[in-house]
């Protein structure tokens, strides 16, 4: 299985620290590991793997086919809105990878709600280690593909804020007041 070379940098770090299995729930670093990409505001979407394990992505059943399309080579679960998510994530997580208590996530990301529903679902579990500085560290390293890819786009066009617009406007009645008077006294019209 080919895997995005930042996911494999990840994987690589986490050989280092025991294999514990990998929950990443931020959607900006699921993007930076995968080439998934979504916004799932209430619901429930997670990256899960541990190293030299197929790696499972777990998306609300709208996106399902998205998901996998976009990783064909993932395991790719989901879930309706009136079903138990984290039941489901759990399941799903105990059907694909080997027992373990320790788990790796991005602490700085990491909700004290989802952490609650993990130990619901996995008694005795430990968030041993925290993933937010090797994240930060992938985050900083561009591949060719993103330097291309920043190096094509459009700059961003800068519109002037409405104090801008109103102090530039406000120079222009100025300066056609002034030109109006100087013109004026040439001509004699003001003395």
């Amino acid at each position: 299985m080919k895997l995005n070379p930042t996911f494999m940098q990840l994987e690589n770090e986490m050989k280092e620290k025991q294999n514990p299995i990998v929950f990443i729930q931020n959607p900006e670093t699921i993007r930076l590991l995968t080439k998934f990409s979504t916004e799932p505001h209430e619901r429930i979407v997670a990256l899960v793997y541990t190293p030299g394990n197929t790696p499972l992505l777990f998306v609300p059943a709208l996106e399902h086919q998205v998901a996998q399309k976009a990783e064909p080579n993932f395991i790719v679960k989901s879930y309706q809105d009136h079903e138990d998510g984290w039941q489901l994530l759990s399941d799903a997580i105990r059907e694909h990878f080997p027992p373990q208590v320790n788990f790796a996530v991005e602490k700085v990301d990491f909700s004290l709600f989802a952490a609650e529903q993990l130990q619901k679902h996995f008694p005795g579990i430990q968030f041993s280690v925290d993933l937010t500085p090797v994240v930060q560290q992938l985050r900083l390293v561009k591949d060719s593909e993103a330097i291309d890819s920043l190096s094509t786009q459009e700059p961003l066009p800068i519109k002037p804020s409405k104090s801008e617009k109103s102090l530039e406007s406000r120079h222009w009645r100025t300066r056609s007041r002034c030109h109006y008077r100087i013109r004026n006294e040439k001509l004699g019209f003001l003395k």
